[in-house]
């Protein structure tokens, strides 16, 4: 194991109330081991697979994982895979990660959501039952399908009610989401008071997508989770691709809440060369601008992203080979007192590749 440290950001404290952890800062990661769920894996009739979210349900110990089918006759979607990860040594082990049961979600009248009408990539729960899920939209649809934030209720996995998403998100000539670019990051802050969505890549009319020459300006779309309107909107700088052969993508995969004011932020790069390259970073709205109600940045001169730092470059481990790791969550206390932190790759569904969980042990410490 490697011991990677980190050195502490100054972050003023944050301002959510109901979270022991605010103002806090990640003063040093360790990797705790790895394990994996077979591509043929199936429960309940549906295969086990595309894992794109993550989220952490602390009342019964248990992970929901949101899996990215779109749906078909024998693939109800969206769904969620109920997952027990066994930390109780800390580490993660070959045999510590099992699947216990899978929420459908359905709509409002508990009939099946339409195939092809949502591609599920976030998951964040709240408190009161609450489940929220980011879909990234489907731009190339006929009609095209918007993206959305979505609340189900948590036990029938029905569905609740949905945020008002600004209009600059939705997709047209020349605007909105990219496809297979949108909504990819959803998280919901300590104490439940807002819910962060982020786009993979830019917006349309915000600029161009990643490339290996540069990055691209994503949007982080802060809700309030109790009226589900926009909140603050900010920036957020993704880095470039990394190799140059055959197909290619970069950008922000997920959010994961420190606090009102930071997040860790999972940013991949693939290429078909080089494989995958993973990067975490802590990222603070400290002095960035706030862009709501911008419906380009060529309209807002001067606009100032969040902050961000790296925390770790997964590549340089050593320990293990990533793979497409997309979801993220804070996961329950290590026996030494550290929080745990769990990823979890999107196998893309196919029956020879495994769904990888990784975990870590994150040292946190109050911010200067």
């Amino acid at each position: 194991m490697r011991l990677i440290e980190v050195l502490l950001l100054s972050i003023p404290p944050a301002t959510a109330p109901g979270s022991s952890r605010d103002g806090q800062a990640v003063e040093a990661i360790e990797y705790l081991g790895q394990a994996t769920l077979p591509g043929t894996l199936t429960e309940d009739g549906t295969r086990v697979g595309g894992l794109s979210g993550l989220a952490f349900d602390e009342g019964e110990g248990v992970f929901l994982a949101l899996s990215d089918d779109r749906g078909g006759p024998d693939s109800p979607a969206p769904r969620a895979y109920r997952l027990r990860i066994d930390l109780a040594d800390g580490r993660l082990d070959p045999g510590d990660v099992g699947v216990e049961g899978v929420l459908v979600l359905t709509r409002r009248d508990g009939s099946a959501v339409p195939a092809g009408t949502a591609d599920a990539e976030g998951i964040a729960l709240g408190g009161g039952g609450g489940l929220f899920i980011g879909s990234e939209g489907i731009p190339g649809a006929d009609p095209p399908v918007p993206p959305s934030v979505d609340r189900f209720d948590r036990g029938a996995g029905r569905h609740v009610g949905a945020f008002e998403v600004p209009a600059a998100y939705r997709p047209g000539p020349g605007r909105g989401v990219r496809e297979n670019l949108g909504f990819e990051s959803l998280t919901i802050t300590p104490g439940g008071r807002f819910v962060d969505a982020a786009t993979e890549n830019a917006l349309l009319q915000d600029g161009p997508a990643a490339s290996v020459e540069s990055g691209t300006t994503c949007r982080i779309l802060r809700f309030d989770r109790a009226s589900g309107e926009p909140a603050a909107e900010f920036a957020y700088e993704a880095g470039p691709i990394v190799g140059r052969i055959g197909p290619r993508v970069a950008g922000l995969v997920e959010l994961l809440a420190i606090d009102e004011s930071r997040w860790l932020a999972l940013e991949r790069s693939f290429s078909a060369g080089s494989g995958c390259s993973i990067r975490l970073f802590e990222a603070s709205i400290d002095g960035a601008t706030d862009l709501q109600g911008v419906d380009a940045l060529a309209d807002r001169p001067g606009v100032v992203p969040v902050s961000k730092r790296l925390v770790l470059d997964l590549g340089t481990l050593g320990e293990f080979l990533p793979t497409n790791l997309e979801g993220m969550a804070f996961g329950p206390d290590l026996p030494d007192g550290r929080r745990s932190l769990i990823l979890v790759a999107d196998n893309n569904r196919m029956a020879l590749l495994p769904s990888q969980f990784v975990a870590f042990g994150v040292t946190m410490a109050p911010s200067e």
